[in-house]
């Protein structure tokens, strides 16, 4: 009896294992379709013009670089970068321990919906996306939350976004999946600007994110 009932807690811990694995690879694929002409579309390839100032450089020294990037908006071509924030909160765990962390995020309504949300940052160190972000749209918005907040509060996500849960793909084409992403507001509306960074010619998507969480592709250039 006793080997029989440690057969059945291996198996289902194999079966666990098993769909544990398939939800950590589950990606959603969004095909890119463009409409270059659109006013909001025009606007972006001009804004990334400007802000690279006639170099091939990317935008994440701008935006994203610790050392380098803007502590306030960056207005451009009718386009509002809103500024990386960056808090550092006193955390408390389940054995009553408390500690500080650091959290790199923004605090936007990025799909629209007329609600902030607090959207935590990380860069780089995510296997094969390299040195891309993970943007984590949070179930609750911490950030006037009082202090010490629990930990396990960082992890309960809404949403995810980054390389390692979407994958962009078009005729002939292979999205960089190490991509950096930016958003900004347009005609008052939250977008994303996708800035591939593999590329030599650093490629660039204009993303909204649908209600539904579904993201749709609005330019590519």
């Amino acid at each position: 009896m006793k080997s029989f009932v440690v057969t059945i807690a291996l198996a289902l811990l194999l079966v666990a294992g098993v769909a544990a694995q398939a939800q950590r690879q589950k990606q959603a694929y969004v095909e890119i379709k463009s409409e270059p002409q659109t006013e909001l579309c025009v606007s972006a390839r001009q804004a990334v013009h400007e802000l690279r100032d006639g170099t091939n450089d990317g935008l994440f020294a701008k935006f994203r670089d610790p050392r380098t990037r803007s502590t306030s908006d960056v207005q451009v071509a009718g386009l509002s970068f809103p500024a990386l924030q960056a808090k550092t909160f006193a955390t408390v765990d389940d054995a009553a321990t408390e500690r500080s962390r650091e959290v790199t995020f923004y605090h936007l309504d990025l799909d629209n919906d007329g609600s902030p949300e607090m959207i935590t940052v990380v860069t780089g160190g995510h296997g094969a996306a390299g040195d891309g972000d993970t943007f984590s749209i949070l179930q609750h918005d911490l950030l006037s939350a009082p202090q010490p907040v629990r930990n396990d509060e960082f992890i309960q996500v809404a949403l995810q976004l980054g390389g390692r849960t979407h994958t962009f793909y078009g005729k002939q084409l292979q999205f960089d999946p190490a991509y950096y992403m930016h958003p900004f507001v347009f005609r008052g509306k939250h977008y994303l600007l996708i800035e591939g960074n593999r590329a030599s010619d650093r490629p660039h998507l204009v993303v909204e994110l649908l209600p539904g969480a579904s993201l749709e592709t609005r330019c590519y250039f």
